[in-house]
């Protein structure tokens, strides 16, 4: 998908690591997870500074991440639905969705996300 929709060169974020990681070793370009804080292709389990965040947070953790990479725009892939109402600045959209999979928490929900001015 995104590919197809040549999205691959816009700046990632992944929330919920361990499932967005095949995303980029399929994409074969580093994606921005939240939960190290840093851009990766791949998991370091012994990371002490990895910290999963949900909501409010993941929101505020992905617009701090567009603001010090200073990017506007950006593909966010989460595993689960946005739920977040207060939004912090950001105009979020739902690109798709890909809810089946043949591993059960390899869901992905992909979205816009533009930083509001």
């Amino acid at each position: 998908f995104i590919r197809q929709n040549h999205l691959e060169n816009i700046f990632i974020i992944g929330s919920r690591d361990v499932p967005v990681y095949p995303v980029a070793a399929c994409l074969q370009k580093p994606i921005y997870f939240i939960a190290s804080g840093k851009s990766s292709t791949f998991i370091l389990f012994a990371e002490n500074e990895r910290k999963e965040y949900e909501g409010n947070e993941e929101t505020k953790k992905s617009m701090e991440a567009m603001q010090s990479n200073n990017v506007k725009e950006a593909i966010w892939i989460l595993s689960h639905p946005f739920s977040d109402e207060s939004q912090h600045h950001l105009s979020i959209r739902l690109l798709e969705k890909f809810e089946t999979s043949i591993v059960p928490d390899e869901i992905y929900y992909i979205y816009s996300v533009t930083l509001k001015n």
